[in-house]
């Protein structure tokens, strides 16, 4: 039995017997482990033995009180670095893309000013477009007043003129028909892109 006599040096005492405690509960736990070929080691230097699998500690009641992960393989080092690699580059084009959701924005404001931009660009090429049909339908009309005449060289020389004039009216009217396509196109991506943005900046994503 041990007494504890009051005094100056009574809390020293205490605390080298708390400690003592600690360190024989500390001797008395086992570790242990399986290697690769299912080998199980025991003791001290279980996790030297099995590098490369997960080390248990026992109490001395046999009661499981810790697990060591194995380290990782270099498979699963592998991946872990491909991941990192992957997060890096997830995030680089988070950057980018908030970039030009950023841009985006300040460019047009509102829906409404993409609406209306893509509106005033349409109205310029269907107004040139309207000015190219009546220019072709007068020629239309030449050529068809040249082509009733009696064929002197004069004549068809002013007939191959108007062809030709004909050809590049075609050329233009097809032209801008396919810059309106393209333009209604390129306009519902941007309205798509803007909303999208909007969406994305108030997130905070």
């Amino acid at each position: 039995m041990i007494r504890i006599v009051p005094g100056k040096h009574c809390l020293s005492f205490v605390v080298v017997l708390v400690a003592f405690w600690s360190l024989q509960s500390m001797a008395s736990n086992i570790r242990k482990c399986q290697d690769e070929q299912g080998q199980w080691h025991y003791g001290t230097y279980a996790n030297e033995a099995c590098s490369a699998s997960e080390v248990i500690t026992l109490s001395s009641d046999g009661v499981i009180i810790d697990r060591e992960a194995p380290p990782p393989t270099e498979d699963e080092l592998e991946e872990q670095d491909r991941m990192k690699q992957q997060a890096a580059e997830d995030a680089e084009l988070q950057k980018m893309q908030q970039a030009r959701d950023q841009n985006l924005v300040q460019t047009y404001g509102t829906e409404a000013m993409v609406i209306s931009t893509r509106d005033r660009k349409l109205s310029a090429i269907r107004n040139n477009l309207d000015v190219t049909r009546r220019l072709k339908v007068g020629i239309e009309s030449d050529l068809e007043e040249l082509r009733s005449r009696e064929q002197t060289d004069k004549v068809r020389k002013l007939i191959r003129e108007r062809e030709e004039a004909m050809e590049a009216y075609n050329e233009i009217i097809d032209n801008a028909l396919a810059e309106i396509s393209n333009l209604e196109q390129e306009y519902d991506r941007v309205l798509t892109d803007f909303r999208e943005a909007l969406i994305r900046l108030d997130s905070g994503s």
